[in-house]
């Protein structure tokens, strides 16, 4: 399920995204009782060691219906990922920025495929 894009003017550079699954079951809630079901996901960036050792922080630009649209994530060890809950598809915007100054940008789409519910697809952690 994760979809791939590249940095502008970098090489071997790929944003991935995945549902989260907890006991093999992908995750969901609801924030509100009557609202969307949300479904926990992770963001990063895929590239080589010593692009990754280049780069001291990635920002990631969500839709601007998030509480906080923009997260940043500081953690090289775990590929700059961070987390989120969302019901939608959308495009993010990601910056790399690098140690001598640098900064690289570029877009991807979060679209999402939903499997077919067998009765143990899912699992509420609401």
């Amino acid at each position: 399920m994760s979809r791939i894009r590249r940095l502008r003017s970098l090489h071997g550079e790929q944003f991935r995204y995945e549902l989260l699954k907890r006991d093999g079951r992908i995750q969901f809630r609801k924030f509100q009782e009557s609202g969307r079901e949300h479904y926990h996901l992770r963001i990063w960036l895929e590239a080589p060691a010593d692009t990754l050792a280049r780069i001291t922080k990635v920002s990631y630009r969500l839709h601007p219906s998030f509480s906080r649209p923009v997260r940043t994530s500081n953690d090289r060890e775990h590929r700059f990922a961070i987390e989120i809950w969302t019901w939608g598809l959308f495009e993010i915007e990601a910056t790399a920025y690098f140690d001598d100054g640098s900064a690289d940008s570029t877009s991807f789409y979060l679209g999402y495929e939903l499997p077919e519910d067998d009765g143990h697809t899912y699992v509420d952690v609401g």
